[in-house]
């Protein structure tokens, strides 16, 4: 008993010194929004500054633990002055790709200078025992710990209380209005990100004496303290600590208890897996800020082409390439195999996966097991194991994807390490240095790269080309639009009736299945299979800087960033021998990755693309055959004439009538209740409009109603069928379509991809057929019907950001309306229209109730829209529903008047009923419902 509390006490002493490295982390965070992930080599230059200058110049422990300090905030000032900032207007994964790549310079340039040898340093606090409950424990341990716990609460108070950091919590919180507020944006991040800096030198310096001043050591402390921060929500520094210590505490109980090596190392990632199931996905947020995201490519596929480059390549492999190119070229494609992975969960799906060289050892140690233990054939043993690493990654994204953004980067982080540990350095699989069981053989083919370098350089390329068009068709085909939709907004993915949490798990499945073709292919180029070295958690570090650097959402970019890697093609073209010189080109090219990417934050393939890409516009032209007379007519007709949008609306089917209704809703965000006890109904063919001043709950209405947000209670039914429960993906498969205030338009898809995203059929036969041969889809008659009716047929082929602001609201209701939904769901449409392109839309939404049957729930500010259009008002005040009924009863009722149209005179708001001041009006006025009778002038004539 003595033995496990002694090691509680040691665990929450080296806890304390993760807790320094954590809490700085999640200081850079909260100033920057982005993970520092080079800090754990800013405690390492901290360590190795204290040795020089203890040891080295002799200085006294007291000046050499500030200079190293000094060196420490140095480092975080430059990284971020010089790296970070300058790739403010890039993406996320860009900014944290360049901390990556700093790790990585920094660590070059310490080997270079100091080797990987160990040094010894003096204790700086005394180390003498002394007795605690009868447990003995070093001076120095009881020091840091007191530290530790001192500067938590400091930082709680500083950042709770001070003005730096309610300055800090203001630009975390919003950073355009804390720089409205005169809070410089620069100088808070810089701050911070010196201050984080600062706490990974205390760490490294006191955690020096203890293990001793190596890089590998201590540059690997980020992946326990990153978790530790996670558990802290990257923002609450006490769980943070309190975190770190249950990490520091777990490890020492491990060790003590589990003889079996790897699992102290695998803690960190267990931890995360038990808060993120523990906390759950988290909240939704409203709106979905529009963050930029890396450029992908169309995955287009040009055989002929695709043809004389491979022709070509195998005649330089077997008659021109000597011995050190064929090794180069091998490397370059197995390793190149590894990066297309990142193509898939990165580029296609935007999430940030750090264990993807995790997964290709893993399919590697399954390829030998296979071999060695079944003894099954080369082919067959990869295509098991390819399939058992698809498992793999599928039940380890279970957990993982419940977190998103940085945390999925960290949590994969956090699987790499424990995947390393616990199989890829179990003296079971790596201990011994095993031998293949028998020459390697394709169809009688003798391929062993031993005997026939050349041959298996073929396979590999071979094996790379099939990857690619793996990757090629999984983008081109419907699991492409829906990775692309869930990368954009994953809400918006979900209103067009994606379940994002399948796509994103999908899509980490398959990329583990391609980097464990990568992983075997690299295994097997030697006579014997060792799993232990290429497949290190950082490796997925320094790979994944590779890839971004080389285009991250494009097929050639791994091939790109690949030449870079240590025995492909630019260190052979060096043609040195020095064990120094990948450590050199580590060096040199990440200065010059980190200036490249501050050029070009889309990468080198991008850059190319833009210069030789010939745009295929075959698609869209398919699409556009239908409407294509609109183009004929565009200025032909008059304003009175019926012209398409009659004639597309005409001849549309009606959709299945079904009643919306939701009653008692109540939706509460902590202890504001933003709708109370709120019932509404939507019948078959009718306008339903949905009125009330800023902030009254409207839009949160609808999202209670749509699964966009979790009501507290109340029951939502659409027809006879109860949906409140469904997520929304599901109530947009049953029936219910919506649009959005903020447009939240798929930007990276065309406007025809974007309608196909919302009618694309639901069948799980894609995630398999798309890998092979991805079908064209067309266009439903719905969606069809949706193009003619919003006349976005020469508009097919282009990026919604290429369009006018007015043009991309419609393709937001055109992308709704496509799918055929008995009830249509509107935010604030008429946003941004000019007045007769709103009277345009109204008359759009009446025909859509008349003659199409749908019920359509709109909310919008423009009174004169709704007045003219909607069969019934509903009025929301503070969170509540005040008034029900016909825009004439609800223009006249006094809470109305009193809350929100204001006591005008009644000629100021038009009636429903009167017709339209701009509209030659030749009927009487129907007195049943709005006056349509008016023309409408075509979109042609507006912008004209």
């Amino acid at each position: 008993m003595n033995g496990a509390i002694q090691l509680a006490l040691v665990g929450m002493s080296s806890g304390s010194l993760l807790a320094l490295t954590a809490l700085g982390i999640v200081i850079a965070y909260r100033g920057s929004g982005i993970i520092n992930f080079s800090h754990g080599i800013v405690g390492t230059v901290a360590a190795f500054a204290y040795w020089e200058l203890n040891a080295g110049q002799g200085l006294p422990p007291a000046i050499a633990v500030l200079g190293a300090l000094l060196a420490a905030a140095l480092c975080g000032y430059l990284t971020y002055r010089f790296a970070i900032q300058r790739m403010a207007r890039t993406s996320a994964l860009s900014r944290t790709i360049v901390s990556l790549i700093v790790l990585v310079v920094v660590q070059s340039a310490l080997t270079l200078r100091y080797g990987a040898d160990e040094r010894i340093v003096q204790a700086i606090f005394p180390t003498d025992p002394v007795s605690l409950f009868g447990i003995h424990l070093g001076q120095d341990r009881i020091i840091t710990f007191l530290i530790a716990t001192l500067l938590v609460a400091g930082l709680t108070v500083c950042y709770g209380r001070t003005r730096f950091g309610l300055a800090t919590s203001a630009q975390a919180e919003n950073s355009i209005a804390s720089a409205a507020l005169g809070i410089s944006p620069v100088r808070i991040a810089t701050a911070n990100w010196v201050i984080g800096s600062v706490f990974a030198g205390v760490a490294g310096v006191l955690l020096a004496p203890i293990v001793g001043v190596q890089i590998v050591t201590l540059t690997h402390l980020i992946v326990p303290a990153l978790a530790a921060a996670l558990i802290g929500g990257l923002r609450s520094f006490p769980l943070t600590y309190l975190g770190a210590l249950l990490i520091g505490v777990s490890q020492a109980e491990v060790t003590r208890y589990i003889s079996t090596p790897g699992w102290a190392d695998a803690v960190p990632f267990l931890l995360i897996v038990i808060v993120m199931v523990w906390r759950g996905a988290g909240e939704r947020i409203r709106t979905s800020i529009v963050e930029r995201r890396p450029k992908v490519g169309t995955g287009q596929v040009r055989p002929l082409l695709l043809l004389g480059l491979v022709g070509g390549a195998i005649v330089l492999l077997t008659t021109v390439f000597d011995l050190s190119y064929v090794t180069a070229a091998t490397i370059t494609c197995t390793y190149g195999i590894i990066l297309l992975s990142s193509v898939v969960i990165t580029g296609y799906t935007g999430q940030l996966s750090l264990s993807q060289f995790s997964f290709a050892g893993v399919g590697a140690v399954i390829t030998g097991l296979l071999l060695t233990g079944a003894e099954l054939p080369f082919l067959l043993a990869i295509a098991l194991s390819l399939i058992a690493t698809f498992a793999v990654g599928a039940v380890l994204g279970v957990p993982l994807l419940r977190t998103r953004g940085v945390n999925f980067a960290v949590a994969t982080l956090g699987s790499a390490v424990a995947i390393q540990g616990v199989l890829l350095q179990n003296p079971a699989y790596s201990g011994a240095y095993v031998p293949l069981p028998n020459p390697l053989e394709l169809f009688g083919w003798r391929i062993d790269s031993l005997t026939h370098p050349g041959r298996w350089a073929i396979v590999c390329l071979v094996a790379f080309v099939l990857a690619a068009l793996v990757v090629a068709n999984v983008r081109r085909g419907r699991i492409g639009r829906r990775m692309i939709a869930v990368r954009t907004n994953e809400r918006a993915a979900e209103s067009v009736g994606l379940n994002p949490w399948r796509v994103k798990l999908y899509a980490f499945a398959l990329s583990a299945s391609i980097a464990a073709l990568g992983g075997i292919l690299v295994v097997f180029r030697q006579p014997t299979m060792v799993f232990e070295r290429g497949f290190a958690a950082f490796d997925s570090i320094l790979g994944l800087s590779y890839v971004v650097l080389g285009s991250v959402g494009f097929i050639a970019g791994p091939l790109l960033g690949v030449l870079g890697h240590p025995g492909g093609f630019i260190s052979t073209l060096l043609d040195s021998d020095s064990a120094t010189m990948p450590l050199w080109i580590a060096l040199v090219g990440g200065v010059l990755s980190i200036w490249y990417l501050q050029l070009r934050p889309d990468g080198a393939a991008e850059g190319l693309g833009r210069h030789i890409h010939l745009p295929n516009r075959r698609r869209a032209q398919a699409v556009a055959a239908p409407v294509a007379g609109q183009a004929d007519t565009a200025t032909g007709p008059s304003a009175e004439a019926p012209g398409p949008l009659a004639t597309a609306a005409g001849a549309a089917e009606r959709v299945p009538g079904r009643v919306l209704e939701g009653h008692g809703l109540t939706v509460a965000f902590g202890g504001v209740v933003a709708v109370a006890d709120a019932s509404l109904r939507v019948g078959p063919g009718e306008v339903v409009g949905l009125i009330g001043p800023n902030g009254a709950g409207k839009t949160t209405l609808i999202d209670a109603i749509t699964g966009a947000t979790a009501p507290k209670s109340g029951t939502v039914t659409l027809g006879d069928k109860a949906i409140g429960s469904m997520p929304m993906h599901r109530r947009v498969r049953e029936g219910i379509g919506r649009s959005f205030q903020s447009l939240e338009l798929f930007d990276d898809m065309t406007v025809a991809d974007n309608l196909k995203a919302s009618v694309d059929a639901r069948s799980g036969s894609a995630y398999l057929t798309d890998l092979v041969w991805p079908r064209p889809t067309a266009f439903t008659a719905g969606a069809l019907a949706a193009v003619e009716l919003f006349e976005l047929g020469p508009d097919l082929d282009r990026l919604p950001t290429e369009l006018p602001y007015g043009r991309r609201r419609l393709v937001g209701i055109a992308r709704a309306v496509a799918a055929e939904p008995s009830v249509l769901c509107l935010d604030e449409p008429a946003a941004g229209l000019s007045s007769t392109e709103s009277a345009e839309l109204g008359v759009l939404l009446r025909r859509l109730a008349d003659e199409r049957g749908m019920g359509v729930l709109v909310v919008e500010h423009d009174m004169e829209l709704v007045m003219r259009v909607c069969d019934r008002l509903i009025v929301m005040e503070r969170g509540r529903i005040i008034a029900d009924g016909t825009p004439a009863d609800v223009r006249r009722d006094p809470q109305v008047i009193a809350a929100y149209l204001g006591d005008e005179d009644e000629e100021t708001v038009p009636d429903k009923n009167e017709p339209h001041v701009d509209e030659p009006h030749t009927s009487e006025p129907d007195q049943d419902g709005p006056d349509l009778n008016g023309p409408v002038r075509r979109r042609e004539e507006v912008e004209q």
